[in-house]
């Protein structure tokens, strides 16, 4: 019997910091590419994701994109793209995409389980980095107390 590897509960995650010294020689930073996130369906089965970032490249946007898997078997493919947030209001724009195509912000929705035992949907929302947990050690001390 392999030993399963527990996910940590998101909420008692800690949160990361970023650096604000200056910069130096030895260290090279990337820049973080900064994207809205689109939910792109309605295309046929056989859409490749190469398909929708050439498109969007033919139309002078750069992209990321991946399949998002159903689990039901459906008679289209979805998408979630990534798009820099300057080409937001382009390529939300009706007049950019082919008839027939679904295009709108991509939410991404996650299943947790609440205190009580119950499943709860909610919204993963991003926060800048070093102030997603504000009161951290508070939620760490009070979910050990409870177990």
């Amino acid at each position: 019997m392999k030993n399963k590897r527990r996910k940590m509960d998101p909420r008692l995650r800690p949160s990361s910091i970023e650096g604000t010294k200056e910069p130096v020689s030895t260290l090279k930073v990337v820049e973080p590419k900064k994207y809205f996130w689109i939910f792109v369906s309605r295309l046929t089965n056989d859409t490749a994701p190469n398909s929708i970032i050439d498109y969007l490249k033919s139309n002078g946007v750069e992209s990321e994109c991946e399949r998002i898997r159903t689990k039901k078997k459906q008679s289209y493919s979805s998408f979630k793209v990534g798009i820099p947030v300057d080409k937001k209001s382009t390529v939300l724009d009706e007049n950019f995409w082919p008839v027939g195509v679904r295009v709108n912000a991509f939410l991404n929705l996650k299943k947790i389980e609440s205190p009580q035992g119950r499943n709860v949907i909610r919204m993963n929302q991003r926060t800048s980095l070093g102030t997603a947990r504000p009161n951290m050690q508070q939620e760490v001390q009070q979910h050990n107390s409870e177990s």
